[in-house]
């Protein structure tokens, strides 16, 4: 079951001794970082100059331990329970006692940002970039903390500080061409995402990302072979995602396809069964018995992305590009479809 974030109660917040005392708590980090120190948030310094590699900078804080060590506090575990009023009180404490600490604040920045304060958490993560330049994990958190924001050029800088500080490291590139994806540029994240094969030749999730992100730009053929060259490596390096699901929910094929049989003959009305189905002997290299699933569970639901993507690899194994084309389109302008209005519900809230 998906989890869902449910802010407290404004009231009970309000009654909340601990909220009193994060009145003021508030006021004082307003006015501590109000006025912060030039020399480290000057807008208008290079941000190269934060990768200089003879920067000043404290042992220890460096590492993705920095970020770990953030995650295990009691203000983060606090935040994490929706206690955003009691985990202010403790970050600020914290950051009181150890103001040079980089997992402090980090995590009162991470507090901030969950209050839609972002201005502020983005001062306060700059400046410990300052004291830790070199620090990619902490970069990363600002990165997608800018791009979260709206930030949207700034958050592309630090990516490409990242990618220029550490040209092998994947998370950027997946990063960038996810945001990419999401401002509807596809051709750039396809371009990101080429980039990023370069460096892992077998990343299946590139793959078909950059698939997806072809055909969006407009190069449906070439987006097919792309997404379908994902399906091979990924059917070549074992069992594909979806069947190793299959396989953990029944055991083995035999006992999957026996109760999959079962659930869609008993819920012939429920899409799923029929698609697993599929699955299984698309993996079985049976794409004609995977094709008569897919266009029952098609029937009962035209709208889902996954079984025209299925519809796509049968009827390629088949032999039949057009159809193969058509279903692999369908599935892409499904998905994006479904992507705008959930991006659009997002911002009304």
């Amino acid at each position: 079951m998906r989890s869902e974030y449910r802010p407290e109660s404004p009231w009970k917040a309000l009654l909340s001794v601990q909220a009193l005392m994060a009145l003021g708590a508030m006021a004082a980090f307003y006015f501590s970082i109000a006025t912060p120190d030039k020399a480290l948030l000057n807008a208008d310094a290079p941000e190269k100059a934060l990768l200089n590699a003879d920067a000043p900078e404290k042992a220890g804080q460096n590492s993705v331990e920095v970020l770990k060590e953030a995650r295990k506090s009691k203000a983060y575990v606090l935040m994490e329970g929706g206690h955003l009023a009691q985990a202010l009180v403790m970050a600020n404490q914290n950051l009181d006692s150890h103001p040079g600490d980089v997992s402090c604040q980090y995590t009162l920045a991470l507090i901030l940002h969950r209050s839609k304060r972002d201005d502020d958490a983005l001062m306060l993560l700059k400046r410990a970039l300052a004291q830790v330049p070199r620090n990619k994990e902490l970069r990363m958190e600002y990165a997608r903390m800018l791009a979260e924001a709206g930030k949207i050029d700034d958050a592309v800088s630090q990516y490409h500080l990242l990618m220029t500080q550490a040209p092998n490291m994947t998370a950027p590139r997946v990063d960038l061409a996810q945001l990419y994806l999401n401002l509807d540029r596809p051709a750039e994240a396809a371009k990101e995402l080429e980039e990023l094969l370069k460096i892992t030749p077998n990343n299946v999730s590139a793959h078909k990302v950059r698939g997806i992100a072809l055909a969006r730009a407009g190069r449906a053929q070439e987006g097919m072979d792309e997404y379908l060259s994902g399906m091979v490596t990924e059917h070549g390096a074992g069992q594909p995602e979806a069947v190793k699901f299959i396989m953990g929910s029944f055991g083995d094929i035999d006992r999957a396809k026996f109760e999959l049989e079962q659930q869609s003959n008993n819920n012939p009305d429920d899409p799923m069964p029929k698609l697993r189905l599929a699955e299984i002997y698309l993996y079985a290299d049976q794409p004609e018995s995977a094709k008569q699933y897919l266009l029952d569970a098609r029937k009962l639901a035209p709208a889902n992305p996954e079984i025209h993507r299925s519809l796509c690899v049968a009827y390629k194994r088949l032999g039949d590009n057009r159809q193969a084309l058509t279903s692999f389109m369908q599935s892409v302008a499904l998905e994006q479809e479904q992507n705008s209005k959930l991006r659009q519900k997002i911002q009304i809230r």
